[in-house]
């Protein structure tokens, strides 16, 4: 069998949700299908596979961003207006370098990564017998719950007007979220999603979809081992804002209740992300 993956972001290293994701589907399928990996990567670079887990993989350069506060702010107000989610529009414009990647090859299966590659479907369409789309979230849902999460930029006099635009904005991006989902998901042969919380709620925005459960997953790796202390580890890519807000929750609720109980217990937050905020910012990709 002939397996294609198109994926926004690298399996490996094991860094965060998403790569652990797109890891365990990538080793599924190698059991019994020979697989090429495309990757769109911002930094140009090849993802560190296992060997032999993919015949092939190719990369395809995401041109860098400036990540600054004012040029992220503005970049967003641009999407806004236009009513492009952030990440479908940072994903934008790779129509032909995924047709060269895929060079006139034919596959049984094509897995695509994210909702924020779904509209390279009609791209894949051509080479692929079955297209599956991999939701790892359901972005408008993500965005409507950011709109009560979201914090603005950290400027006295700012606060309340940043915090009320960038609510704007994730409704906007909501909204625009909703009717590509609207579009695309019955278009494609199956979607995976990681609940059945999520399965109910794409049928409740596309009901001719055809939506199976995948739940997240680790790729097998061999037990270490190691002597036993009382942790708890919160594995995460923490510059992802869900990811950010439920640090700050957990931090701020529920882990004076679990150290009130348990104090010999220690919180271990392991993942992306050099400088976490744990109270919490709304920013957008």
């Amino acid at each position: 069998m002939q397996v294609l993956m198109l994926s926004p972001e690298p399996p490996y290293p094991l860094n965060g949700g998403g790569a652990f994701r797109t890891a365990s589907l990538l080793h599924y399928f190698a059991r019994f299908a020979q697989v090429d990996l495309i990757l769109i990567s911002e930094s140009g670079l090849p993802a560190l596979l296992p060997p032999g887990l993919v015949r092939s993989q190719q990369v395809i350069p995401l041109p860098h961003h400036n990540y600054g506060v004012v040029a992220r702010y503005a970049r967003n107000a641009s999407r806004a207006i236009r009513g492009v989610p952030p990440l479908i529009d940072r994903l934008s414009g790779l129509a032909g370098p995924i047709e060269r990647a895929i060079a006139g090859r034919q596959y049984d299966f094509c897995v695509v990564e994210h909702f924020w590659c779904a509209p390279y479907l009609a791209v894949l369409q051509p080479f692929c017998t079955k297209i599956l789309l991999d939701l790892h979230n359901i972005e408008s849902i993500l965005h409507e719950r950011c709109v009560s999460l979201s914090n603005g930029p950290r400027n006295g006099v700012l606060n309340t007007l940043g915090e009320e635009l960038i609510r704007a904005g994730h409704r906007r991006f909501a909204a625009a979220s909703r009717k590509l989902e609207t579009t695309l998901l019955p278009q494609y042969s199956e979607i995976l999603v990681p609940s059945e919380d999520d399965a109910r709620q794409v049928r409740k925005i596309a009901p001719s979809s055809r939506v199976h459960v995948y739940p997240n997953a680790l790729p097998f790796i061999p037990v270490p081992t190691c002597p036993e202390y009382p942790r708890l580890v919160f594995s995460a890519n923490f510059e992802y804002h869900p990811n950010i807000d439920a640090v700050g929750f957990l931090v701020r609720q529920i882990w004076p209740a679990v150290k009130k109980l348990h104090p010999e217990v220690r919180l271990r937050l392991v993942g992306k992300g050099d400088e976490p905020q744990w109270d919490g910012r709304g920013h957008f990709f």
